[in-house]
């Protein structure tokens, strides 16, 4: 079966599928915690489990690198980990790729095209920001269920993989009118595969939707649209708030709270505004929304209606991410701005603790593993922190290359992506 990257002509509203054996079994709630399997890591919060992990290397001498692989294709994707498997995209104007990689060498055990666009250019968005670090033909992160993966392009093909490289189906959503290309990453909940895809310059023009597809077969289950919000690059996180879980997302001007099976609203908060880019994110139970320019928010989730005006718990206007998603972790919120600057906050008062300026701006997001905070730069430095009420910079180890995908984490390991490799980092598994 042949499939463009761009258009899958005639399949505009049902998947492409192809034969396939019976799927394993999901994987279960602690096997997911336990793996990497969507941006972010489990629940998209940026936290990891694992612990003895590296705080010291150096790309360019090779300290502490196990191994580093160079990358076919570019892409802002971040690497997602499943057992002894590594998955990321890469893709340019003319191929989408989906690349999967051993843990123990580097070495790709396989390569696999969305096949390409071909004569049809116009197919895929071309206006990106100026350094091309938000947008591209590959920002959107792969996500795993534990039986496949799946991959999406700023194309709007999105396409579901074998772990033996086999695809098993693949469709398009068509290309989003966002001004970027589009970002937002995958994520599963359950059999559900969810498509944050926000477009349009206006709210008005009525084009986002948020979209659950059958992970097994690609069939839509659930949309709804019009989301009322324009474009947006930020991702949606789940979470469990009281009895219930929520989806939460966030765009220009709202962060929304959706059923996860249903895609019916639950509340909304008015607090965004601007090219809405950083993903929700929650700890200690509050939802944490922000973006440079317009506000922080600590947000209780659980509410119903427009809460705007009572659930919001505390807001900041100082030491916002343009890009870089926040990090709620050790009783802290912690922003990284595309400036430079990397802030403390109270999470349930937002009492700023401290601030430090490192001078080169953060487009990955902040993580926080085995008891310290993890904020990779663009020049690919990785500023270890202490996670308490005062700065405390443990390390700051250079990846030799700059950067702009956030890190997944294994156990005594991290992989971090490069604008070149893929970099694995400490202990052989």
């Amino acid at each position: 079966m042949t499939l463009l990257c761009g258009m899958l002509p005639g399949l505009p509203a049902q998947a492409a599928e192809v034969d396939k054996p019976p799927l394993s079994p999901l994987a279960s709630t602690d096997e997911m915690r336990s793996q990497w399997p969507r941006f972010r890591g489990p629940g998209g919060l940026g936290v990891s489990s694992h612990k003895d992990v590296p705080v010291e290397w150096d790309g360019a001498s090779g300290k502490g690198i196990l191994w580093k692989t160079e990358l076919p294709l570019p892409g802002h994707s971040s690497p997602i980990v499943w057992k002894d498997r590594i998955f990321l995209s890469g893709a340019d104007k003319d191929r989408c790729e989906v690349y999967c990689l051993d843990v123990l060498a580097g070495t790709i055990l396989w390569r696999k095209p969305i096949s390409k666009v071909g004569d049809s250019p116009a197919a895929v968005p071309t206006v990106f920001s100026d350094d091309n670090s938000r947008g591209g033909y590959a920002a959107s992160t792969m996500a795993t269920d534990g039986r496949l993966v799946y991959a999406m392009f700023a194309t709007g093909a999105v396409a579901a993989f074998s772990f033996e490289g086999n695809l098993v189906w693949a469709r398009n959503l068509g290309t989003p009118a966002n001004a970027y290309g589009h970002t937002a990453s995958l994520l599963t909940h359950g059999p559900l595969l969810i498509v944050q895809l926000d477009q349009g310059g206006m709210a008005d023009e009525k084009l986002s939707a948020l979209i659950a597809l059958d992970g097994a077969t690609g069939k839509e289950i659930w949309r709804t649209t019009p989301r009322p919000v324009p474009n947006s690059w930020s991702t949606p996180i789940v979470i469990k708030a009281g009895k219930r879980e929520e989806l939460i997302t966030t765009g220009n001007p709202w962060v929304i709270a959706y059923d996860p099976e249903k895609g019916k609203e639950f509340w909304r908060v008015k607090c965004l505004w601007g090219d809405v880019t950083p993903s929700p994110a929650f700890g200690d139970g509050l939802v944490v929304a922000a973006m440079e320019n317009a506000k922080g928010a600590a947000i209780l989730p659980g509410g119903e209606g427009n809460v705007t005006a009572t659930s919001v718990l505390w807001t900041a206007s100082e030491d916002l991410p343009a890009m870089a998603s926040p990090l709620v972790a050790a009783a802290r919120v912690f922003f990284a701005t595309g400036d430079g600057l990397i802030a403390c906050h109270d999470v349930q008062d937002g009492t700023r603790s401290w601030a430090h300026d490192f001078k080169t701006g953060f487009h990955a997001s902040p993580a926080f593993a085995d008891g310290r905070v993890y904020a990779l730069d663009k020049k690919g430095i990785m500023h270890v922190l202490a996670a308490g009420k005062e700065f405390k910079e443990i390390a700051a180890s250079p990846l030799g290359e700059p950067a702009d995908a956030s890190p997944a984490f294994a156990e005594g390991r991290l992989y971090v992506r490069g604008v070149k490799h893929l970099f694995a980092i400490g202990k052989k598994p």
